[in-house]
């Protein structure tokens, strides 16, 4: 059951439509979950700065800690 309505890409105005219409032109579609949470555009652009971030990150075995430096 469905709490929270989804905005409908073609009525939505302002930040949330400049979101969804850029999620929409990277994916070729808009996954139901990046709908609804364009109902608070301040929470979908912040996801979608997550994964821009994540998909940018640096490799993981730079990054982890060497065991034999405890």
């Amino acid at each position: 059951m469905q709490r929270i309505s989804a905005i409908n890409p073609a009525t939505a105005g302002g930040k949330a439509k400049q979101l969804l219409d850029g999620v929409q032109a990277k994916l070729g579609m808009t996954p139901q979950m990046m709908k609804t949470m364009a109902v608070a555009p301040a929470t979908l652009e912040a996801y979608l700065n997550f994964g821009a971030t994540l998909a940018t990150g640096t490799d993981r075995k730079s990054t982890r800690l060497n065991s034999s430096h405890t």
